[in-house]
């Protein structure tokens, strides 16, 4: 939620837009705000632009005086807005996440479809080449044929 001044962390840049948002929402100068915060018009600008350093208990005051004279709610000074920046709420990153596993897996189901549909074309094929009209037996003995003749010609041919 907040953004830090890069050469003092201390200082919100957030906070400041909030505060300068708040004044103008309540139609009220910032001479009147800094009067009402009994401070004077240079902190209040320092403030604004959000460089001036606050530790967690003045920040924590600042808010309360600047939500009494602005009446915004204190909330709207320290509520995590990002997601109205542009950023994703979580929830969305993980649903456009499950999207495309999801058509990853789709992916994948139709690659193994098609596999398994050219093993099967491929057993049939085989099954023609032996000629199934020999039966399993005659199947087996022109296997055992196949296997030796690899065998020789590759030594390095393990059948099992």
């Amino acid at each position: 939620m907040s953004q830090e001044h890069p050469t003092n962390p201390t200082a919100n840049p957030e906070l400041g837009r909030r505060i300068r948002s708040a004044r103008a929402y309540a139609g009220i100068t910032a001479q009147t705000l800094a009067a009402g915060m009994s401070t004077d018009l240079n902190a209040l600008e320092r403030l604004e632009a959000g460089i001036q350093p606050l530790d967690p208990a003045a920040r924590r005051t600042v808010i309360t005086i600047v939500s009494q004279q602005t009446g915004c709610p204190e909330q709207f000074f320290t509520a995590d807005f990002s997601a109205l920046d542009g950023e994703e709420p979580p929830e969305s990153k993980l649903d456009r996440l499950e999207r495309k596993i999801d058509v990853a897996l789709a992916a994948m189901d139709s690659v193994v479809a098609e596999a398994r549909e050219q093993m099967t074309r491929g057993g049939q094929q085989l099954d023609r080449f032996m000629g199934v009209q020999g039966g399993a037996e005659g199947r087996m003995v022109r296997m055992e044929r196949m296997l030796a003749q690899l065998a020789r010609e590759h030594p390095d041919f393990d059948p099992a």
